[in-house]
């Protein structure tokens, strides 16, 4: 058998006293002994060289690991990276017989009344088959019980890379007489006579899709200059009332509420609008690969690598932008009841439209070297 390739998904925050990179350490080596192969598991904190590109080394680590491994917890829902990460391989998998590429591992409990995560997304990892290792956090390393749980996990990952081999040798067989050598094919490997993809197809429904995406980029850039000005608006009224000597804790609240209710529309306005943009980018994911391999090679379609460039210029604007009103809407939450829920909202909302983004920033990447923006 061939050496796996798995991308290791988590949030930095989890990995205190480097628990999860030593995990990972005994993972891949309990992977070679039972099975003889190695398993490359991408970790950042591993396998980026210093100077390289963050970004683009995810990216790279994500669209060639065969599986993908997210260590779930409210911490790595809470993370903008994760959630990039993760609506990127979730993209990768959208039809269901490509299901087992994900394995996700319940490393603390993600339903709970405790903090308030992005329901739909936990429900869509959750989904998948999951391992439950909450326990490993309170078993000593080394111990019969922690190898026995490291020896599931890893037996697991073999089971799910098996399966992925039998379907990429099931689809080759279709396709004539399976070469003899070919029967330790690598899963991520398809039958090469047929593309990944088709150019018609993929243009008549990609066609609409640069165009709603600009529009949606900037309903909510207008979504978010509302919210910051309903925002502003409450603290400009709170500091003319201080400096009058007018201001007080019941006042306060009542400035609150009023905001809360002000703010609930709009920020409505705004989850509607990324979850669209979420879609709409993951789909645009799935079709541009072989859009772009034509446009590469076609001068007549060097407009479309314009267009798909003139996307991804904005999209970093927006990011800096976006990622500047998240900072500043923090402080925001905390003031009173009536507001923590719905700038809990608007928090999550911008961690999909981060998420979002970076998938949109990660196409420069798609693009022909004499093509790329800035990086």
């Amino acid at each position: 058998m061939p050496n796996v390739s798995a991308f290791f998904s988590y949030a930095h925050m989890d990995d205190a006293n480097e628990f999860l990179s030593k995990l990972r350490r005994d993972l891949c080596e309990e992977f070679q002994i039972i099975s003889g192969s190695e398993l490359n598991l991408f970790f950042d904190r591993d396998s980026i060289e210093w100077g390289s590109n963050w970004r683009r080394s995810i990216e790279s680590g994500i669209a060639n690991a065969s599986l993908f491994i997210p260590v779930i917890s409210p911490n790595y829902f809470l993370s903008d990276s994760c959630q990039t990460e993760l609506h990127q391989y979730l993209a990768k998998t959208r039809t269901p017989e490509l299901r087992d590429l994900m394995l996700p591992l319940l490393f603390s409990n993600v339903q709970t009344e405790y903090v308030q995560l992005d329901e739909n997304l936990v429900q869509r990892v959750l989904e998948y088959q999951y391992l439950d290792i909450q326990d490993l956090r309170f078993i000593d390393r080394g111990s019969a019980a922690y190898v026995k749980r490291i020896n599931d996990i890893a037996k697991k990952i073999l089971t799910a890379n098996n399966h992925l081999i039998k379907q990429a040798e099931t689809e080759l067989s279709t396709h004539g007489e399976l070469h003899p050598n070919r029967s330790s094919l690598d899963a991520n490997q398809v039958n090469n006579d047929e593309p990944s993809g088709f150019f018609l197809d993929s243009a008549v429904e990609l066609e609409p899709t640069f165009q709603k995406m600009a529009a949606l980029l900037n309903q909510i850039n207008q979504d978010v200059i509302g919210i910051g000005s309903i925002v502003s608006d409450s603290g400009a009224e709170i500091s003319a009332l201080s400096a009058r000597g007018e201001m007080n804790p019941h006042v306060a609240l009542s400035i609150a509420g009023s905001m809360a209710a002000q703010l609930k529309p709009t920020s409505d306005q705004y989850a509607s609008d990324v979850q669209d943009l979420l879609q709409v980018t993951e789909k645009a994911s799935e079709l541009l690969p072989p859009m772009i391999n034509v446009w590469s090679k076609t001068d007549a379609e060097n407009d479309n690598l314009k267009a798909l460039k003139d996307l991804i210029g904005p999209a970093t604007t927006s990011r800096e932008q976006i990622v500047s009103f998240k900072e500043s809407i923090d402080l925001v939450k905390g003031l009173s009841r009536s507001l923590f829920g719905i700038m809990r909202q608007i928090e999550l909302s911008t961690s999909k439209c981060i998420a979002a983004i970076d998938i949109v920033i990660g196409w420069n990447e798609l693009l022909p070297k004499d093509s790329r923006g800035a990086e």
